[in-house]
């Protein structure tokens, strides 16, 4: 995978150049043959090309774009979880305030019911 700011890599400027197959031509499904390719060398052995080549795989760029995109989610799933956060008060709040207007309607048939019984029994007296 090529980000768009990496450096474009020229093998005529390279000192060890090996050809990379794409991914697209790997797989049991490929049927052409495996020849190497004649720009291809052979990996040497010498201290100096070993140096080159863990220098090569440790990519400090790849590590700081890991880490952007590290801080990426971090800040991303901050936000969600704050959003969350507000969802979760608002229905608290919403609860709460069904929860008052059930106890007034409770209370509310308490008093109509008194009321009814009254009516009952004045009625009951006539």
């Amino acid at each position: 995978m090529r980000f768009s700011d990496e450096p474009s890599f020229d093998p005529q400027e390279s000192e060890e150049f090996h050809y990379i197959r794409p991914k697209s031509n790997q797989g049991p499904c490929n049927n052409r043959s495996r020849d190497p390719s004649p720009s291809r060398r052979q990996k040497s052995n010498s201290p100096k090309s070993a140096k080159n080549r863990d220098e090569k795989t440790q990519k400090p760029e790849s590590a700081s774009k890991n880490d952007r995109i590290t801080e990426r989610a971090i800040a991303c799933l901050s936000r969600t979880m704050k959003y969350t956060n507000l969802k979760v008060v608002e229905l608290q709040e919403s609860i709460c305030c069904l929860d008052q207007q059930v106890k007034d309607m409770c209370c509310e048939i308490e008093v109509l019911k008194e009321a009814f019984r009254l009516r009952a029994s004045n009625a009951g007296m006539m």
